[in-house]
């Protein structure tokens, strides 16, 4: 309900509104402001200022966070934000690098690639402003793009936005800069139960009022030029007063608003003289929409805002001055915003689902829905000659299109459907495979096995060396075929701090599998499968993690690969897929997917040592065998890793690669003590004939065999021996000893 009462005709007129407000518990409120126009001895009050809440932005997530780098492969972003008085939010995508689809809306779609098709490797920020119409709120998240692939660093959200946006952020805060109407304190509401002209008991208030008057028709008096308008939002979802004022004759008054898109608006405009009203939704693109009586009468004008701000102006053609009041309400015609589509453009989609074998196919389930959430569309139908068609879909929004069959992987994409007033068929054509413009081989529904989930994931980052893996299949797999095939490679070529040459080639590309072959099942477990065979998990042995490095800059980067016997997957109808089995983005089948690990830069120390003697039947004569806290020495399958294989024998726990046993035997210093007296040492266990070697029986690796030479006799049970490692001694991470914890002693058995 709205109701206008034009206190005075010209000067400074007074301007009452009863709007009805929100409903809240089922019961209606009305909420009376009035306001005048301020002189040079009026304000407006501020005492009460209506309290309004920030939005608040809870996450902003990506899907897929991780893809290749094409056309075809985008990352649709979406937002969540609240209000807590229930107001309208409007919000605006931004992106530093990158292409987005759509720059409204909870949902947009982001493509790594330029307009021009240009890669730009960097870090891009998908940035989101929201703002109720009073209070603005923001959020962004980063994105590594490299040449091979993008990733959406999760951890990176912060409610700033970067500096390449801030123009775009005070752009919006600018529009927002416009003083609230308050609610009437209560000396106002006494008042207006009073009559307007009621004489003052108060003698000074009586001239104060009189001063007052005169002031406001001076006021009027000087206001002959055009000016800047102020927008007061009423009390109530979207509703605006333009403060009354006046327009010389002549002349023009410009105003605006914030509004929604395709929303319905009502405009009631009370003036004392003719005007002409001129709207737009830019203050260069103002179009005439009607003439306006005068005489103080109501004049009604409804209209569909087309974008976020609406513009106008109030034209006289009149020589006299004469004064305005305007009350902007969103129309009860339903809008999209109130999941009403009828005032969105309808038109139609079609196209063609395909097999791998580019055989159109009958009885897929198509099925079409709207990813906004003000926007309610939801169809399916079944394809007749592989052809699905739908009509009176919204236009301009996004809809996400599935293909499903029985014994088939599910497809999706993600379309904005465009207007399509002359029935063209191939306008909003989206097929699922084929070889044509409208779709691509690698979207046909396939029944073949894929991998259609992987942790770590697509292009992960911080993995630990030590991760499971996990792989997720589109169908029940012959489990025997995935573990035979299963494997981790080197994806690029890295000297590690233990070397003095290449450690690991690789190619640097998913689509070969060339590089040095890492680990395989034998690394792992026995592999564990989830009930129907849908997804397998890898987990190391305790013996075995990934070649890492202290130094950053020399860790290896791996790619999972499942070719390691010749590539073919059967699933458990026999089906085999051989090459290509990732299937992890909107975009084309990967032959691999790879991840980053993080550094090690944990020193050892010693853990334990065990003294034997030849008196108690040691096969080994008097040998220690000494226990380090982690594993020394890394077997993989293009070679051995630890320090000491680049020839340098003092960085060796035992004999590898280059480095003898004699020779790492340097690194051991051998004390005797018996009955409190010392009786050998501190010698180095090499002058004493001996040799350094890994305890073939220990699986973790962490055990050093100290072996005597032949014959000797060393110490007796009984005897205290102690033994300290040489700080020099790297693990195959290249980190040393650590000094604190280079000794340990026992006596002997």
């Amino acid at each position: 309900m709205l109701s206008l009462s034009l206190i005075s005709a010209c000067g400074s007129p007074d301007f009452s509104a009863n709007v009805q407000a929100g409903k809240s518990n089922d019961t209606q409120q009305s909420t009376t402001v009035k306001t005048s126009q301020t002189t040079n001895n009026e304000t407006t009050n501020s005492n009460n200022p209506i309290k309004n809440n920030k939005p608040v932005i809870h996450s902003i997530s990506a899907n897929p966070t991780n893809t290749a780098v094409s056309p075809d492969d985008k990352i649709t972003f979406t937002v969540v934000a609240t209000d807590a008085d229930n107001d309208t939010l409007r919000y605006t995508w931004s992106a530093t690098k990158g292409t987005l689809s759509a720059t409204g809306g909870e949902v947009t779609s982001w493509s790594p690639l330029r307009g021009d098709g240009q890669l730009e490797v960097g870090t891009a920020t998908i940035s989101v402003i929201i703002h109720d119409g009073k209070e603005i709120s923001t959020n962004s998240v980063n994105i590594q793009i490299q040449a091979d692939g993008v990733s959406v660093d999760t951890n990176s959200q912060t409610d700033k936005v970067p500096a390449e946006l801030q123009k775009t952020l005070e752009a919006i805060q600018n529009q927002l800069k416009s003083p609230q109407v308050n609610p009437p304190s209560q000396e106002e509401k006494t008042s207006e139960n009073q009559p307007e002209d009621k004489p003052s008991q108060d003698n000074t208030s009586n001239t104060e009022h009189a001063t007052n008057t005169q002031s406001n028709q001076q006021n009027s008096e000087d206001q002959k030029t055009t000016t800047e308008p102020t927008i007061y939002p009423l009390i109530g979802l979207e509703h605006y007063k333009i403060t009354p004022g006046t327009i010389a004759g002549s002349s023009e008054q410009p105003f605006m608003f914030m509004s929604t898109y395709n929303k319905v608006y009502s405009l009631d405009f009370q003036n004392s003289l003719p005007f002409d009203l001129y709207l737009g939704s830019s203050q260069n693109n103002l179009q005439y929409v009607k003439s306006l009586s005068g005489n103080n009468s109501i004049s009604n004008t409804s209209f569909t805002a087309s974008s976020g701000t609406t513009y106008g102006k109030l034209v006289s053609s009149n020589q006299t001055t004469g004064s305005y009041s305007v009350l902007i309400t969103p129309s009860a015609t339903p809008s999209p915003e109130e999941d009403d589509i009828s005032v969105i453009e309808r038109t139609t989609f079609n196209g063609l689902v395909y097999d791998d074998t580019s055989t159109s196919l009958d009885g897929v389930t198509v099925t079409a829905k709207s990813l906004n959430s003000s926007v309610a569309y939801e169809v399916s139908t079944v394809t007749a000659g592989g052809t699905y068609a739908f009509n009176n879909a919204p236009a301009g929004i996004q809809i996400e299109i599935t293909a499903s069959r029985n014994g088939y992987t599910t497809r999706r994409r993600v379309e904005v459907l465009k207007s399509n007033k002359t029935g063209d068929p191939t306008t909003n054509r989206y097929d699922f495979g084929g070889s044509g413009p409208y779709g691509d081989t690698f979207n046909a529904i396939s029944d073949q096995p894929e991998v259609t989930m992987v942790t770590p994931g697509r292009n992960a980052s911080g993995v630990s060396p030590n991760t499971s893996f996990v792989l997720r299949f589109s169908e029940p797999m012959d489990r025997q075929t995935v573990a035979d095939n299963f494997e981790v490679r080197a994806y690029t070529t890295k000297t590690l701090s233990v070397d003095n040459k290449t450690t690991l080639s690789g190619s640097n590309s998913i689509s070969s599998t060339s590089g040095s072959p890492v680990w395989d099942k034998t690394a792992f477990t026995t592999p564990t499968w989830n009930s129907d065979h849908t997804e397998v998990t890898f987990s190391f042995r305790e013996e075995r993690i990934l070649p890492t490095d202290r130094d950053s800059d020399l860790v290896p980067d791996y790619q999972v690969s499942l070719k390691r016997q010749g590539g073919n997957l059967k699933d458990k109808s026999g089906i085999i897929r051989s090459s290509k089995h990732f299937k992890l983005t909107d975009g084309d089948f990967e032959e691999t997917y790879k991840f980053s690990i993080n550094t090690d830069n944990q020193k050892p120390s010693v853990s334990s040592i065990n003294a034997q003697t030849s008196e108690n039947g040691s096969g080994d004569g008097d040998a220690i065998k000494l226990r380090f806290s982690e594993r020394m020495i890394h077997y993989t399958l293009s070679g051995s890793i630890a320090g000491g294989m680049a020839g340098v024998s003092s960085q060796a726990a035992a004999a590898n690669n280059s480095t003898y046993a004699e020779n790492a035997a340097n690194n051991y210093l051998i004390t005797v003590v018996r009955n409190g007296i010392p009786v050998l040492g501190p010698s180095s266990w090499a002058s004493l004939g001996g040799r350094a070697v890994f305890d073939t029986n220990d699986p973790t690796h962490k055990t050093v065999l100290l072996l005597p030479a032949s014959g000797s006799d060393l110490y007796k049970p009984g005897d205290n021996v102690i033994v300290e490692v040489s700080t020099s001694v790297l693990d195959p991470a290249g980190n040393s000893v650590n000094a604190s914890g280079n000794t340990a002693s026992a006596n002997a058995s």
